[in-house]
């Protein structure tokens, strides 16, 4: 008998094909497990492309829409102030005396003025200068800006919420 019995050469033959089976398992999981990450991250980047591509459209469909509404709005202002000297005329102008209390009172709304100002000065009754087709002109111009920000209001309103409904259909 040899140094090393057959038995001994078995013994080492299998540990070397069950380490070998081992190792070989062991690498095949961890390549296995390495692909499904790299699969992961390659749907996570797909999912994040499709949730930009919606976000964008939707930025694009509400800014378009919109500044359509806002042109809109310009326009029938701009058509309405035009008209204020055929609605008011230079005769209704010159029969209807604006007082200053009435300037004075227009200035604190329109500056959010919570009392209204001194009135040392002319009295609340006196003639303010101002003609009726001015008031006219401002109220209509007034109405017009608050018609250009409800558009716009209006259209932040609309891509917010599209904008948390594409979230809700695609989360990350």
């Amino acid at each position: 008998m040899g140094l090393i019995s057959d038995v001994q050469l078995k013994l080492a033959a299998y540990l070397i094909v069950a380490a070998s089976l081992f190792g070989s398992g062991f690498y095949t999981a961890w390549h296995y497990k390495s692909l499904e990450e790299r699969a992961a991250v390659a749907d996570a980047a797909v999912a994040v492309v499709k949730t930009t591509d919606a976000q964008s459209a939707v930025t694009e469909s509400v800014g378009a829409s919109t500044a359509v509404a806002e042109t809109k709005v310009v326009t029938v202002t701009k058509t309405i102030l035009k008209k204020v000297p055929v609605y008011v005329t230079k005769e209704a102008d010159a029969h209807c005396i604006i007082p200053v209390g009435f300037v004075r009172l227009h200035d604190a709304a329109a500056n959010g003025v919570p009392s209204l100002p001194d009135t040392s000065g002319k009295p609340d009754d006196a003639a303010s200068g101002v003609e009726l087709s001015d008031i006219a002109s401002t109220v209509a111009d007034n109405y017009g800006t608050y018609n250009e920000v409800k558009a716009q209001l209006e259209g932040l309103q609309s891509w917010v919420k599209q904008q948390q409904e594409i979230n809700n259909d695609h989360p990350l």
